[in-house]
């Protein structure tokens, strides 16, 4: 695969020297092009090096890193936010990012930050066809070829050992010859959220939620699916995020 170019943006030295190092140590699938000390510096990095992920802190001086993305009309890159601050979670995930790491960064929440940039990459490059903005296929393969689905009609999606069933408003089930963790990262972050080991879910088509004997997602089908403990503030996190957003 083709490394994936990346740029820093930090204020402090120390901490882009750190950034640099545990990158170049422990993630392979990274070629960084460039380092910035500003977000104004940033932003000329960007439209000059084209990458196709950028490392960026929050709290800077002048432009923070949430304005900074602000100002950029066409973002064609991934983000991972690097903070010491760990109140910026949901304002994270509005903002679209990847992924949301603290200092001191641990190497492991580096390299599955890195994992996602990765598996985003691969997923626009060879998964999705986007046909405008807002309409985005979603690659189904299946036993004698594949289906082109609109990620806008999928309500859900439920493992089935090496299979996927995707459940589409208005149309037949679907079974697909891949596991449910191979679609996790080609769906649309914004609208999908995996709420178990064995389920996916499209927000637009939740009707409720429970939290009777853990907590259920109930889908406009009256579907009721189980939400995992573990992913549970996940879920809430993102539901406060996604209807913000409406």
């Amino acid at each position: 695969m083709t490394k994936i170019r990346t740029i820093i943006i930090d204020d402090e030295a120390p901490g882009r020297e750190n950034l640099k190092i545990m990158l170049n140590d422990y993630c392979p699938d990274i070629e960084l092009v460039g380092e910035a000390s500003s977000a104004v510096e940033g932003m000329k990095l960007i439209n000059s090096l084209k990458p196709k992920a950028v490392f960026t802190d929050i709290n800077m001086p002048i432009i923070n890193g949430f304005d900074m993305l602000e100002t950029i009309s066409k973002r064609d890159f991934s983000v991972v936010f690097v903070t010491a601050h760990s109140d910026y979670g949901i304002q994270a995930l509005k903002a679209g990012a990847v992924d949301y790491i603290l200092k001191p960064i641990c190497v492991k929440e580096l390299q599955l930050a890195v994992k996602k940039l990765v598996d985003t990459y691969l997923y626009k490059k060879d998964d999705i066809k986007s046909y405008s903005d807002e309409t985005r296929k979603l690659k189904v393969p299946q036993f004698q070829g594949f289906t082109l689905l609109d990620q806008a009609d999928i309500v859900r999606l439920e493992a089935d050992n090496n299979y996927t069933k995707i459940y589409v408003c208005r149309n037949p089930l679907i079974i697909a010859s891949k596991t449910l963790k191979d679609f996790e990262f080609q769906l649309d972050r914004n609208a999908f959220l995996r709420i178990h080991k064995s389920h996916i879910i499209n927000l637009n088509y939740l009707k409720e939620y429970t939290n009777l004997d853990g907590g259920y997602a109930i889908m406009c089908d009256n579907t009721k699916l189980e939400i995992s403990r573990r992913r549970l503030n996940d879920f809430l996190e993102k539901i406060k995020a996604f209807t913000a957003a409406k």
